[in-house]
């Protein structure tokens, strides 16, 4: 109490703040809101406890990204997220008080920045000569925002975090998000889940609550390597039997989004990761483990609804299905499209109208007015390649190969020190990495944090690895060997 005295005392600003706080809730004490007169109070705390430390802000913003339908809200001025204020707010704290008191250093060098700049500059070269300049620029606007999350991320992750709170704080937001979603399934709750029909039958899809069933699948997916992670890093049974229960848990998820490239990426994803842990086990426990996971697998696949694998069997029987037909005509209209802006492209994000103005014999099929015809590329690099032409892809694959680079050097470090652990984990994050360059294919998520986070920690793990790496050689010459 006495430090927060002190800090509204020598910062007339932040007391301003708190006194314009009080008045808004002795207003609405005289309202018929009076019930809300508690919420401007409560906010000011939040902000003085995020300024006080900001990394809880970030650990905010990471947690929130499954909760898509509750952090965004509609404002006069437009739609806003709570991830936006809140992250907002962390740069103006850091700026005006961590930086001053001299309570926090930036750390944001990366490898990565230069292309990322080279990046943004083409992507606004394009924008300035599409024929769509306000979905262009919308699209460098949300381009910002990744970079200011990209940036935080590589100034907040320290060696703890990275070992042991991000992984937790990932695992925890999404199974938790699978636990809303199943209880929404079974008691038939519109805001997780959507209908589907199938065979003249209704079937429930998981939505989570970002409102389509891929992206929640590819969050889901995004997270199992990590769960894994934890059920052999784990020292304590009961954390084992927990890990072990939530990755089964995200696996339902998934296969109750009935998402067809889940299915696929899941298949990808679970593979990579038995062979990554394979030789964990003793020859004399690996037919055991074999025979459990046998066994778990013909239990689940007994479970699954017939409804399911006739939703999975329309990727090779399905030539009539609508989804698929689009997914057709989406990359006719981008050959079209690339083939009339090869250099400079569309303009970013602007694939969904290009394809509102395209004729084709699939389009009128899959929906009826221009307005309806508005789609994404179900595609990232196919959207890239459209809104940015060759120059936009070259530097987006670039991006993509230094950060498989930066993880590849983690391991190669840490193996190099023996530190097994980390290699493990570092794996663990490439592999999840893997799992979003992979569904990319299948879906248009460019702005999405999860990749942006894996970027940057590509970073973090490089740096930790040439910390240990500089720290041993600094014994080593002490020593004098």
């Amino acid at each position: 109490m006495i430090k927060l005295y002190n800090t509204l005392i020598l910062r007339p600003t932040l007391g301003l703040f708190c006194l314009i706080g009080i008045a808004i809730s002795v207003y609405l004490l005289s309202t018929p809101y009076y019930h809300y007169a508690l919420l401007p109070g409560l906010l000011i705390l939040f902000l003085l406890l995020l300024a006080h430390s900001p990394q809880l802000g970030f650990y905010v913003i990471v947690f929130m990204i499954p909760y898509e339908s509750f952090r965004v809200f509609t404002t006069p001025f437009g739609s806003l997220s709570v991830s936006k204020v809140v992250a907002f707010w962390i740069a103006i704290s850091i700026l005006f008080y961590s930086l001053p008191n001299k309570r926090y250093s930036l750390n944001i060098r990366s490898n990565l920045w230069p292309w990322l700049l080279v990046f943004f500059l083409i992507s606004s070269v394009s924008a300035v000569f599409s024929d769509y300049p306000s979905m262009s620029l919308h699209s460098l606007r949300r381009l910002l925002v990744a970079y200011v999350f990209f940036a935080l991320t590589l100034s907040f992750i320290s060696l703890q975090d990275f070992c042991r709170r991000l992984p937790a704080v990932l695992i925890l937001s999404v199974s938790f998000s699978v636990l809303l979603s199943l209880v929404g399934y079974i008691l038939d709750i519109p805001l997780f889940t959507i209908d589907m029909d199938l065979e003249s039958q209704s079937t429930g899809r998981l939505i989570g609550t970002v409102y389509n069933p891929n992206h929640y699948a590819f969050m889901l997916l995004f997270c199992l390597p990590l769960l894994v992670q934890w059920i052999f890093s784990s020292s304590s049974p009961t954390r084992k039997l927990l890990a072990l229960a939530l990755f089964f848990m995200n696996i339902i998820g998934i296969i109750l989004t009935y998402s067809r490239g889940g299915a696929i990426v899941l298949t990808v994803v679970l593979s990579l990761i038995f062979f990554q842990h394979l030789r964990k086990f003793n020859p004399k426990h690996l037919g055991f483990v074999g025979a459990l996971g046998v066994v778990a697998f013909v239990i689940i696949v007994i479970s699954l609804p017939s409804s399911y694998w006739s939703r999975q069997k329309s990727i090779r029987t399905g030539v009539g299905d609508s989804s698929i037909m689009g997914r057709i005509s989406y990359l006719y209209v981008g050959w079209d499209s690339f083939k009339k802006n090869p250099v400079l492209g569309s303009g970013p994000g602007t694939f969904n109208q290009v394809y509102a103005g395209a004729r084709y014999a699939f389009t009128p099929g899959y929906s009826r007015t221009k307005e309806d015809l508005r789609r994404d590329a179900h595609n990232t690099y196919l959207e890239v390649t459209v809104g940015t032409g060759i120059p936009g892809l070259a530097v987006f694959l670039t991006i993509v190969w230094f950060t498989l680079r930066n993880f590849h050097l983690a391991i190669k470090h840490f193996r190099f020190r023996g530190n097994q652990e980390m290699v493990s984990l570092v794996i663990a994050y490439r592999l999840s990495f893997f799992s979003i360059l992979t569904y990319f294919f299948m879906l248009s998520r460019l702005s999405h944090k999860f990749f942006w986070l894996s970027l940057a920690l590509s970073q973090v793990a490089l740096r930790l690895s040439q910390e240990e790496t500089g720290e041993e050689r600094s014994e080593n010459a002490a020593s004098g060997k």
